[in-house]
């Protein structure tokens, strides 16, 4: 049986946000450091057209990019009459040239693979080192998450939801952030909804488990096409099958195995047992939704995925973005016709 379909116009809603997340580039109460960012925030009038769709009340909205680690995390808080939105901010891509310090530091925080306690953050399970030191990072820094919460606090015991979202590696914090929040236990902290979109994987087995039990119905993880990213961090025998393969190249240089040893190495059982989160919402590839997130649909992705990788590496990173023009978005902008 499939599962629950996540309101879409919700989910528009927060993907407008999640896009916003990427102009933050410092600490303020205003919007005055929301940025043009290429390629995902390519004008003001494209900047102002997503804060008109959120709605946001004005003077609500908190940006904040915390000082250390190169200014690679941030946040982007906003009030509407209805809802406390909190989007975090995804890797920044490598096409904007002018922050190339920032950039390579937040592509390498992703490459931090390793599963570390996720309890002294608060975190039942094991979680991706990386995005761990993310989290510690934007809850302590001046402005950062701790001295929200008072805020936060007060919005939602005024009856707005507390609806946290994120793209890509933003994805991937706004489930560690949720859990985090819940596990406070302090009712007006626990959101009422978690939205992520092309997000890699934040921790293990067991941090699945605690997740699954603080929302239930209320996570969803939406993936379109071949958007690796979902995908990400890949198994211990991804990498182990790879390395194989690239000794084989380097032995016989004819029979390059990369079709083969991919589609092996996704359908390998997980070794350190990172675990996907929320309710499956899979774009595919006529551009239906399909929430069946049955084995059948995974070796089906696998398989698709295994000949993208092989004969369109461009349609991966295309199917990754976020913005106007792209899956994503525009799956969600036609959903509200």
């Amino acid at each position: 049986m499939a599962s629950p379909q996540a309101d879409l116009g919700l989910a528009y809603r927060l993907l407008c946000a999640a896009n916003l997340a990427y102009g933050v580039t410092g600490t303020t109460e205003s919007t005055g450091l929301l940025e043009v960012l290429q390629p995902i925030l390519p004008t003001l009038a494209a900047v102002e057209e997503l804060l008109g769709n959120l709605g946001f009340i004005p003077g609500s909205i908190h940006a904040h990019q915390s000082s250390s680690r190169y200014g690679i995390d941030a946040y982007l808080y906003g009030e509407t009459e209805e809802t406390a939105i909190l989007a975090f901010r995804g890797t920044l891509p490598m096409r904007f040239s002018g922050r190339l310090t920032q950039i390579l530091g937040d592509w390498l925080n992703n490459t931090q693979t390793a599963l570390v306690e996720g309890k002294p953050l608060g975190i039942p399970g094991q979680i991706h080192e990386g995005y761990a030191e993310s989290l510690e990072n934007l809850w302590h820094s001046p402005g950062g998450i701790s001295g929200l919460l008072a805020r936060v606090a007060k919005a939602t015991a005024g009856g707005r939801r507390l609806l946290v979202t994120g793209h890509s590696k933003g994805g991937a914090l706004a489930a560690l952030v949720a859990l985090r929040l819940a596990e406070t236990g302090v009712p007006e902290l626990t959101p009422a909804g978690v939205f992520t979109f092309g997000a890699p994987r934040a921790g293990n087995l067991d941090f699945a488990a605690a997740f699954q039990s603080a929302f239930g119905g209320s996570a969803w993880r939406f993936e379109y096409q071949d958007d690796i990213v979902p995908h990400l961090p890949p198994s211990e025998n991804f990498w182990l099958a790879l390395q194989e393969a690239v000794s084989r190249l380097l032995d016989k240089p004819a029979a390059w195995p990369w079709p083969a040893v991919v589609a092996n190495a996704l359908a390998l059982k997980e070794l350190g047992g990172y675990a996907p989160v929320g309710q499956l919402q899979f774009i595919d590839w006529n551009g239906r939704l399909r929430t069946d997130d049955t084995a059948a649909l995974r070796s089906e992705r696998r398989e698709h995925l295994t000949r993208t990788l092989t004969t369109a590496l461009l349609e991966i990173n295309r199917d990754h973005l976020p913005m106007r023009g792209y899956g994503y978005m525009n799956f969600l902008e036609a959903s509200r016709r």
